[in-house]
């Protein structure tokens, strides 16, 4: 019988999270496939006593949405900085920050985890495994990355 995650040590938790992946991977390599693009199970915790954390299936779609919307009508790029903002002001989104803030035992506010969402939501656009990256173009050049509607 395994041990529950949420009783598992930091250095337990990792030590599972690595073999999990390996056997994805191995999983991946043996039907010749592609990794499918979806969000439905990908998930960042943070753990204290407890796990902490947002789901990029439940993060990713309402980010894009923020996005959309500060683009408005000229269709203007949109910095890291100002995306964050929003997302800590989004409706959507105000419901998961408040959640995450009341179970995060280091207390961290929410614009640091709208910031990780945001990183996040960057991080699979370079690693090609955001289903949203076809919708947006980056700013070149720019530090953190600004965005804006991919033109059709």
């Amino acid at each position: 019988m395994s041990k529950a995650f949420r009783d598992m040590s930091n250095a337990e938790r990792i030590a599972a999270r690595i073999a999990k992946n390996r056997a994805i991977d191995e999983r991946i390599a043996l039907q010749g496939s592609a990794p499918v693009r979806s969000l439905r199970h990908v998930k960042v915790s943070f753990s204290g006593r407890d796990a902490v954390g947002f789901s990029h299936a439940d993060t990713f779609p309402a980010i894009a949405s923020v996005i959309t919307t500060l683009c408005g009508a000229e269709n203007e790029f949109v910095g890291h900085r100002q995306i964050v903002a929003a997302i800590v002001q989004d409706v959507e989104l105000g419901w998961l920050l408040n959640q995450i803030f009341a179970r995060d035992p280091d207390e961290r506010p929410q614009e640091w985890w709208a910031n990780s969402m945001m990183a996040w939501f960057s991080q699979r656009i370079t690693e090609g495994t955001n289903p949203f990256a076809d919708k947006f173009e980056r700013e070149p050049g720019t530090t953190p990355y600004k965005y804006r509607l991919r033109h059709k």
